[in-house]
């Protein structure tokens, strides 16, 4: 019986290996850490077989490794049960830089299989900053202290935070309540999740553990000085310490008035660089023209660039935006591309000036100027049907001409009372201008609502399509792809309200509306909703019951919101 049984086993993983297209995917998470942080590789595949690793860094040190591991699952779509084999290696890298790791192979009867590379970026750490250590507290046996990376910031400036506890003796650290910032929003996780770092230090000539947690970067809002709130700990070893840690201040320095036209709210680093997809094309057709935005600073919180295009060309519809950025000790770092669709409406060469982006430089402390490299040139070929159609379009709309009066033979004599004195000539004039001109206004009036109109269940649309794609990742247990979708269906219900594209939507902008025109409430449900979204990028793991609240608060806010 046990034979057979063994045997049944071995046929059904077969089938279930074997009737599968091979795969091999490689991950790093986080994506991104600090100098001495922990990290996991993980290989995931449907073949059995021999695996080894190519581009492993001569500085990483393993601290485990785990081989091979079977997991069966129900695919939702097709219906059909699938074999993953998951190995992963965690350990750490001991020198800054970026790196590139990979391609796992995996190697088997039925030939070599391999997956893509994958990028790591090991940051530098960060000095910080406290407060003077006073007497008072070094009489105690353990205290706390927040730190910073600047006492001074510029608005926008990206800030580095972290909590440190003193103890004259080696403890356990347990019910953390984090510090809180003012006004402070947007803030993401720096490094790995739940970092622990244990050392020593001599303070004053007094012999002090140290341990330091909760390494945060965040993105205050408003200038003037902000006041940190402290945050709480347990301290576990021979007795229980309860500690409260002392205030921080941070001073905001406002940006310089009257910032470049092309400032795009940057605040760090930034490059601009530009490309088309055809230089050939013919008058009439549609051409892509893609800008890309990269830097380190407050770059989520940029907006698009402003093109300046030349007679003859004109942009249709809204960019396609995507994103590509991570946040880490540098701020938010990467880049974002905008794609246009330009139509050439007129025929010969056309020179494409390069495009500038203005930001302020936190070095220089003042506004700089970045330039894509090249003009672009475009040569537009004559298209004569459409020539035609646009010259005939135009000559519609061109009053006609008026013939010349009749030739008078003998002179007329006008008296001083003549009819263009009078009221009933402007009378008779001035009814039939006045209504051309209003009518002309409401028609003008009247588009312009229609084409909001449009945009409006355009994106009406849109979000119904977000809401059925989260309900769908939420059934597939896909968390990745939930908040994904979450995030933007949650920036198209506040571009429907405030008249804003999506992609500039702000976190910021979408509290603050809700604090000025709905319930109160909403707002701690729309700060649990972000925070989610941006924790799940480091790793967060969120259960169904987790998930089904963050769907029904969306809900909420978009039904209040209609």
């Amino acid at each position: 019986m046990c034979k057979n049984l063994i045997i049944v086993f071995f046929l059904t993983t077969t089938c279930l290996v074997f009737g599968q297209k091979p795969y091999v995917q490689l991950a790093v998470s986080p994506e991104s850490i600090e100098k001495g942080d922990q990290f996991t590789i993980e290989i995931r595949t449907n073949v059995p077989g021999k695996l080894s690793m190519d581009n492993l860094p001569a500085t990483f040190s393993l601290v485990q490794y785990s081989e091979g591991s079977s997991i069966t699952t129900l695919n939702q779509k097709t219906g059909e049960m699938e074999m993953t084999f998951v190995s992963t290696y965690t350990g750490t890298i001991s020198v800054a830089g970026e790196y590139s790791i990979g391609p796992a192979f995996i190697t088997s009867s039925k030939g070599s299989y391999s997956s893509k590379k994958v990028k790591l970026s090991v940051e530098r750490e960060i000095e910080m900053y406290s407060n003077e250590i006073t007497i008072k507290q070094l009489k105690q046996p353990a205290f706390g202290i927040i730190q910073t990376s600047k006492k001074k910031i510029y608005e926008g400036e990206p800030l580095i935070t972290s909590a440190k506890v003193y103890s004259r003796f080696y403890g356990r650290i347990v019910d953390p309540e984090s510090y809180t910032l003012q006004g402070a929003l947007d803030h993401h996780p720096v490094g790995a999740k739940n970092r622990l770092t244990i050392g020593d230090e001599i303070v004053q000539g007094v012999p002090l553990y140290t341990f330091i947690f909760d390494k945060q970067l965040i993105f205050p809002t408003g200038s003037g000085k902000v006041k940190i709130e402290p945050f709480k700990v347990k301290l576990v070893s021979s007795q229980l310490y309860e500690i409260k840690s002392a205030y921080a201040n941070v001073d905001i320095i406002p940006l310089p008035a009257n910032p470049p036209k092309d400032f795009i709210g940057g605040v760090g680093d930034f490059s601009v660089r530009c490309s088309t997809d055809d230089t050939k094309i013919k008058q009439g057709e549609v051409f892509k023209l893609k800008v890309v935005v990269n830097g380190k600073g407050n770059l989520h919180n940029t907006k698009a660039p402003s093109l300046q295009l030349p007679r003859g060309f004109t942009i249709y519809g809204d960019p396609v935006v995507k994103e590509d950025y991570r946040f880490n000790s540098e701020g938010c770092k990467g880049h974002i591309s905008y794609e246009y669709n330009v139509l050439a409406k007129a025929s010969g060469t056309k020179m494409l000036p390069p495009i500038s982006v203005s930001y302020f430089d936190i070095k220089k402390e003042s506004y700089s100027t970045s330039y894509s490299k090249d003009t672009i040139e475009i040569s537009v070929e004559r298209d004569p049907n459409y020539a035609n159609a646009t010259t005939e379009k135009s000559e519609k709309k061109t009053e006609p001409e008026l013939s010349a009066p009749p030739i008078l033979t003998e002179p007329i004599i006008l008296s001083k009372e003549t009819i263009f004195n009078s009221p009933l000539y402007w009378g008779g004039m001035g009814v039939p201008l006045i209504s051309a001109f209003l009518f002309l206004f409401l028609r003008a009036n009247t588009k312009e609502k229609d084409e909001n109109q449009v945009r409006i269940q355009q994106k009406q649309t849109s979000l119904e399509d977000l809401f059925n794609k989260i309900k769908e990742a939420r059934t597939e247990g896909n968390t990745d792809e939930f908040f994904k979708r979450t995030d933007e269906a949650l920036r198209t219900i506040f571009s429907i309200k405030i008249g804003r594209e999506a992609m500039l939507i702000r976190n910021k902008d979408m509290v603050d509306y809700l604090e000025l025109n709905v319930q109160p409430e909403l707002v701690e449900k729309i700060k649990e909703i972000l925070t989610s979204c941006e924790s799940v990028r480091y790793g967060m793991v969120a259960n169904n019951d987790d998930l089904n609240r963050i769907e029904a608060n969306l809900k909420l806010i978009n039904e209040t919101l209609k």
